[in-house]
């Protein structure tokens, strides 16, 4: 039997960055970053090169396969976890519907750390679905919210997205 997409996507970059692990670098990355999140200890080129070819051969996701992959890793606490659910958008941000940021994005802006909002979904989510679908009423109610990542879409859109100069007045 078959698993379902994020069971098997999840599992396997689990898998994958578990074997990288190295709590000597983790500790520098986590000192680095001031303690805001855990890391395991992988740097980037490394995670990368272990998982660059994890997706081939797999079916391309629904909107909400993507989405419940995502939110599998985000809800792990090590940072490389929310780093592979931000690769996962953008290999997959084409499969995406207008739905995709009320749905799955909207929380891991509201309730993540500052960094990983402007990092992570904020480039490979918020500003290519906000202007594909509008999302005035997403950004507005993000920028408006208490949260400390709440600010970063807005500049996300503003620095990243692809017009210029953005049509929402902040």
């Amino acid at each position: 039997m078959t698993l379902p997409w994020p069971t098997t996507v999840v599992q396997g970059k689990s898998l994958a960055l578990e074997l990288l692990r190295d709590l000597g670098e983790a500790l520098a990355m986590a000192k680095y970053m001031k303690f805001i999140a855990p890391f395991l200890g992988v740097r980037s080129t490394p995670r990368r090169l272990a998982l660059r070819d994890q997706c081939q051969g797999l079916d391309t996701p629904s909107s909400d396969e993507l989405g419940d992959a995502c939110v599998a890793l985000m809800a792990k606490e090590e940072r490389e976890y929310h780093y592979e659910a931000y690769a996962l958008i953008e290999r997959y941000v084409d499969v995406t519907d207008k739905y995709f940021l009320a749905e799955y994005v909207e929380d891991l802006v509201t309730t993540k750390p500052w960094w990983d909002t402007v990092d992570g979904p904020g480039t490979t989510a918020v500003s290519p679905l906000c202007w594909r679908y509008d999302a005035t009423e997403f950004v507005l109610s993000w920028s408006s919210s208490k949260t400390c990542g709440s600010s970063a879409p807005r500049f996300n859109i503003s620095a990243h997205g692809r017009r210029t100069p953005t049509s929402i007045s902040y």
